[in-house]
């Protein structure tokens, strides 16, 4: 039956969105350390 197969996809999608959020947070924060390194002067740069 074709309603059972979207309400399974469908119930599948949304139980997975909160781990993407996730996922996606946590690949946000790294891209903003790594620019803040980046963006900080090394060692022995004068500042």
């Amino acid at each position: 039956e074709p309603w059972w197969t979207l309400s399974a996809i469908s119930i599948i999608y949304l139980a997975l969105m909160p781990y993407g959020l996730f996922k996606y947070g946590r690949i946000k924060r790294r891209r903003r350390q790594e620019q803040a390194a980046s963006a900080a002067p090394a060692d022995g740069e004068p500042a």
